[in-house]
């Protein structure tokens, strides 16, 4: 079983902006479209065939529900929808990634597709992968994968708009880390730190995902995979390695 779990926020709090909170729109409607889009591209497009969906503003959109759990039916897939109200205040004094780490909390704490499941695909909710099957296919036996990178030199991170983990993994290491989140610690950092510091083997990355948006990020990705072709991000990967030794702040 596939499951694919996508985090939201339809309706951002007004002071977001204030932590450094980047989007292309604040506006519920426009928010709330993308995201019904995002799930309709993984429903009808991807491999997937377990979709939980959790948002945290709790804004109301039993229409759109209706329709994508009508199309989850059609194409003999399954979808839950988790919606509360998030810790406005502390995600502004921890910063965007304490909404995120709660939203991931309390998707693992009450969806019961996750819990039927070893492991699980988490996905930022309006974000297209273009080759998710191609994704899927490549890390069918990585219970674990995450996606690491360097920004700037010695901040080291992964990247949480996409990572398999498993539910041992996720239980044990990365739950509830958003409480030692602060505006200077980003929740990229924390669960680098987390998992590098428990010996937790990031998985193989064979695929470099690539992310329907803007034309920039579209040539990013297609130099990413030629690195992939040439040998290239392999090489990367061990001198990212090399400096992990050598200059990791310890979180």
């Amino acid at each position: 079983m596939n499951t694919l779990l996508l985090t939201g926020t339809i309706a951002p709090n007004s002071g977001i902006s204030q932590i450094g909170y980047k989007s292309s729109s604040l506006d519920p409607q426009k928010r709330l479209k993308e995201y019904v889009q995002t799930l309709i591209f993984y429903i009808t497009e991807s491999e997937f065939d377990t979709f939980v969906f959790c948002e945290n503003s709790n804004y109301p959109f039993p229409e759109e529900k209706k329709l994508l759990i009508d199309l989850a039916n059609y194409y003999e897939k399954k979808i839950e929808f988790l919606q509360f109200e998030g810790n406005h205040q502390k995600t502004l004094e921890k910063g965007y990634g304490y909404g995120e780490g709660e939203c991931i909390d309390y998707a693992f704490d009450h969806s019961e597709l996750l819990q039927k499941t070893n492991s699980w695909y988490k996905i930022t909710g309006r974000y297209i992968y273009e080759n998710m099957n191609e994704l899927l296919e490549s890390s069918i036996d990585e219970d674990n994968l995450f996606f690491r990178w360097m920004w700037p030199l010695a901040y080291f991170c992964i990247a949480t708009a996409f990572f398999k983990v498993s539910n041992t993994v996720y239980k044990k290491y990365l739950y509830n880390c958003k409480e030692e989140l602060s505006l200077n610690s980003t929740i990229e950092a924390k669960y680098y730190s987390k998992l590098r510091n428990a010996k937790i083997d990031f998985g193989k990355l064979k695929v470099i995902p690539l992310r329907r948006e803007s034309a920039t990020t579209l040539a990013t990705s297609r130099y990413h995979h030629l690195l992939l072709w040439l040998g290239g991000w392999n090489m990367g990967t061990q001198i990212g390695t090399v400096l992990d030794k050598l200059l990791y702040k310890r979180g």
